[in-house]
C-alpha cells in the first residue's frame, strides 16, 4: 500500500489560508474544535489538510450564526439531526466585495490549470489527488496535439 505524501503547513500557512488568526487557531485548538498539530512541539510542529478542513468547517458554522459551544457539539458527534444521522454544514454566505476564497490551483500541462475550491466543493484531499491523477494521466495517455494557427 502506497502512502500519500501528506502537505505539511506551518501556522503562518494555514492562518494565511484560512484567514483565521493566530490567536483565534489556538483558542480553537484550546476548544477542542480543531486538532492540535502533529509533530514535536515548537518550531517542528506542523498542520495538514484535515486541520485546514476543520479550521474551514468551524468557520463555516460560526459564520451561519452558531455558538462555538453548539459547533463543538457537532464536532465532538454530540450533536444529531432529526433522522439521526450527523448535520451537512450550512450552506455557504454570498460573497461581497473583498471576501476572500481559498483555491487550489493544479498545473496539468501548458495553457493547462485545474482551480477547486476545496471547502465550496466538498471534495477531501484524496479525492482532489486522484482526480488529479486521472486528468493527468488522460493528458500524457492521450498527447493532446498542439496546433499553431
Amino acid at each position: 500500500m502506497k502512502l500519500e505524501q501528506q502537505n505539511k503547513y506551518s501556522l503562518q500557512e494555514v492562518c494565511s489560508m484560512t484567514g483565521v488568526n493566530r490567536r483565534k487557531l489556538r483558542y480553537y485548538i484550546d476548544r477542542g474544535l480543531i486538532d492540535r498539530p502533529e509533530g514535536p512541539k515548537g518550531n517542528g510542529a506542523f498542520y495538514t489538510e484535515k486541520h485546514v478542513d476543520q479550521l474551514l468547517e468551524t468557520r463555516q458554522w460560526k459564520d451561519a450564526g452558531l455558538s462555538l459551544e453548539r459547533i463543538q457539539g457537532i464536532v465532538k458527534g454530540v450533536v444529531k439531526n432529526q433522522k439521526g444521522s450527523g448535520l451537512t454544514l450550512p450552506p455557504l454566505k454570498s460573497k461581497k466585495t473583498g471576501d476572500v476564497d481559498i483555491w487550489n490551483r493544479v498545473y496539468i500541462s501548458d495553457g493547462i490549470e485545474l482551480n477547486i475550491n476545496t471547502h465550496q466543493s466538498g471534495l477531501r484531499i484524496e479525492e482532489i489527488n486522484n482526480l488529479v491523477k486521472v486528468i493527468t494521466e488522460y493528458f500524457q495517455n492521450n498527447k493532446i496535439q498542439k496546433t499553431h494557427t
